[in-house]
């Protein structure tokens, strides 16, 4: 920028003139901070202002280009917005520039996950003899969930407790829970057949069958295991023993004496 001006020497009147140069000085920016972590989904706000020391800056540019969901001003160098991806620790370049040079700063920007809940249902159904999935739930819901019952990613089949533990699988969210499904025994029926027999002087016992069928039976004779031989009256109870069945039923077993 150049400016004139008249000098006047007052004895002679006589007058000269001269030139004085205002150059313009470049930008010398800082920033208010150097780094922060911001979330998937979620408005940054103002992740740092910018100060010039120097002369005023006649535009911004970033670099690289500034993630998806997020603004940079060329105004005023500063970024807006809300990420809709994650990003990993980046650095970035603000510089200033006019026509007499530029100034740059860094800043180092990172987007991580939103939190995300799972909700498990199904944890107490019956023994089917098919593998038995929990139902995993998300909000926001449509996210994918890894499943895994006592450490194995395989649904169960036998009655039992499983610790289950349900993980989200999204890039941008993250959320765990974890749970215990039980599978209780299935109901299995007990007949009692051949409830009368006569004395031989062996041991005599009625006929059990279950459904489903050749399921082990327990049975007792008036409280004790062992099988009567003796003629008489006995309060039976047959108990299913199976690690995925429970069931019993009872009745009188009676062995007849044998007329000599």
């Amino acid at each position: 920028m150049l400016f004139r001006s008249s000098v006047y020497a007052a004895a002679t009147q006589a007058s000269r003139s001269f030139t004085v140069y205002a150059g313009l000085v470049a930008p010398n920016i800082t920033l208010s901070a150097s780094q922060g972590t911001y979330t998937y989904g979620l408005d940054v706000g103002t992740p740092y202002t910018v100060a010039n020391a120097g002369g005023p800056a006649s535009g911004y540019g970033i670099s690289p280009a500034i993630g998806a969901g997020l603004t940079f001003d060329t105004t005023t160098g500063e970024i807006t917005g809300s990420p809709t991806s994650t990003l990993a620790a980046t650095t970035y370049t603000v510089t200033a520039t006019n026509a007499s040079g530029s100034s740059s700063a860094t800043f180092q920007l990172s987007v991580q996950k939103a939190s995300a809940s799972v909700s498990l249902s199904g944890l107490t159904p019956t023994y089917t003899g098919s593998p038995l999935a929990v139902t995993a739930t998300t909000n926001p819901v449509g996210l994918t969930v890894a499943l895994t019952y006592n450490g194995s990613s395989t649904a169960p089949t036998n009655a039992g407790s499983y610790t289950v533990v349900a993980t989200i699988s999204n890039a941008n969210y993250s959320g765990t829970t974890t749970d215990t499904l039980v599978i209780g025994k299935a109901t299995a029926t007990v007949t009692l057949t051949n409830l009368t027999k006569a004395y031989t002087g062996s041991a005599l016992s009625p006929t059990v069958s279950t459904t489903p069928s050749s399921l082990t039976v327990q049975l007792t004779y008036d409280g004790s295991a062992t099988t009567p031989t003796r003629a008489g009256s006995y309060t039976v109870q047959a108990t299913v023993n199976d690690s995925n069945y429970n069931g019993s039923n009872s009745g009188t077993f009676s062995i007849t004496a044998v007329t000599p």
